[in-house]
């Protein structure tokens, strides 16, 4: 609080996001200034219930579709949570988009090598022969130009909570990433 800061960038895990929002309410830092970390870190069900109504102070990165959009991911996600009965979870979606990724190597490399010839090596083979990645399911992944850069999400947007209606609103468009050799200034 003494530093005066204009955001808070927290790169937490599990629900120590909610104990910060939590934490800033209590010693009274400016409602004005957001703590920004990963979604799944800032708005998971606990995060919540520990921030309690602090949780006003959580703001969010995040790269896949959320429950209420209409997204390919977003719609078999839901049908998977519906089917379990569980709650909404983001992690949902980045499993899933790696699993349809690797479903169709596998699919790819069934077709092109048969039954008895389907093996680890055989998929690798098809997952190597992917490039620019992108399902429209969920994470965005893409692979760059030289064996072995999986770069992962190429773009994010941010949300915050809202109060009124109790979850997390978009408040960004999505933006692009930089890489970290961009970052590092290596590339």
């Amino acid at each position: 609080k003494a530093a005066n800061p204009d955001i808070i960038l927290a790169f937490v895990s599990g629900s120590a996001a909610g104990m910060m929002a939590r934490d800033a309410g209590q010693v009274g830092l400016p409602t004005d200034v957001p703590i920004l970390c990963d979604y799944s870190s800032m708005f998971n069900k606990s995060s919540i219930d520990i921030a309690g109504p602090q949780i006003a102070y959580g703001w969010a990165y995040n790269w896949f579709p959320l429950p209420n959009e209409d997204y390919e991911a977003a719609r078999i996600a839901r049908n998977l949570v519906d089917k379990y009965n569980r709650d909404w979870d983001p992690g949902y979606i980045n499993g899933l988009s790696g699993a349809l990724v690797f479903d169709y190597a596998a699919e790819k490399a069934l077709e092109e090598v048969g039954y008895d010839g389907l093996n680890g090596a055989a998929i690798k083979a098809q997952l190597d022969k992917m490039h620019n990645v992108d399902l429209g399911l969920g994470t965005l992944m893409s692979f760059a130009d030289y064996e072995g850069d999986r770069e992962g999400p190429t773009s994010i947007r941010v949300l915050k909570w809202d109060e009124a209606k109790g979850e997390p609103v978009v408040v960004s468009d999505w933006f692009p990433l930089f890489t970290f050799k961009e970052f590092y200034g290596l590339g």
